[in-house]
């Protein structure tokens, strides 16, 4: 008797478990399970985001920043997979013009190199200034033509444009700490999320900076 009543618990539970179980037995086993919470109240800025990417572009992995909430989001087939807590430039509103300004750029970027030995533990850097941050410089005097089109000739190859002009540069997702605002104009996060971050993603991979 006692054996029946065991077999017929285990039947049960294990019947209860095929209901219950698959949706989460089938959810990707990788280090973005944790699921996002409240997430909905940003999804439609994502969905502009993933449109402004392209759809060729949405099996890939993509990382976008909202400003005004702090926080990086980690796209994956454009789907949420992760969200970190992150600290901005010591001014975190407006977009970045010009060397020196202490503010976060706004718009679309990608991954142009990955730095091992950063100051800041790891860092991402990203291709700043973009086509849009040089044609807006040109119009306003602190670039030259010249140095206008070596920065529309190394975004078209997938390179990391001219850092030195009066646009400023060297803007990074780094390690350092996601307390308060502290940076000169990247975007910081703890060093154990740094970490998650710098070993999955390429250099290539898109990164899209919204407004705050």
């Amino acid at each position: 008797m006692k054996t029946l009543k065991k077999v017929g618990f285990i039947i049960f539970y294990g019947v209860l478990g095929f209901i219950v179980l698959p949706p989460f037995v089938s959810f990707p086993k990788t280090i973005f399970s944790t699921p996002i919470p409240c997430f909905d109240r940003f999804y439609p800025q994502y969905q502009e985001a993933n449109v402004r990417l392209g759809a060729n572009l949405a099996r890939d992995l993509k990382l976008v920043i909202n400003k005004k909430e702090r926080k990086l989001f980690v796209l994956k087939g454009g789907k949420p997979w992760k969200v970190y807590t992150v600290a901005l430039s010591q001014i975190p509103y407006g977009d970045k013009t010009r060397k020196g300004d202490k503010r976060t750029p706004e718009g679309e970027f990608y991954v142009s190199k990955k730095n091992p030995r950063s100051k800041y533990y790891l860092a991402l850097e990203l291709s700043y200034p973009s086509i849009k941050h040089a044609e807006k410089g040109l119009k306003a005097g602190l670039i030259s033509e010249k140095e206008y089109l070596a920065i529309v000739r190394s975004l078209e190859n997938g390179k990391t444009p001219p850092q030195d002009t009066r646009l400023g540069g060297y803007i990074c997702i780094h390690g350092g700490g996601n307390g308060k605002n502290w940076t000169d104009g990247c975007i910081a996060l703890k060093n154990k999320d740094i970490s998650e971050l710098y070993r999955i993603v390429k250099v290539g991979t898109p990164v899209v900076i919204l407004p705050r």
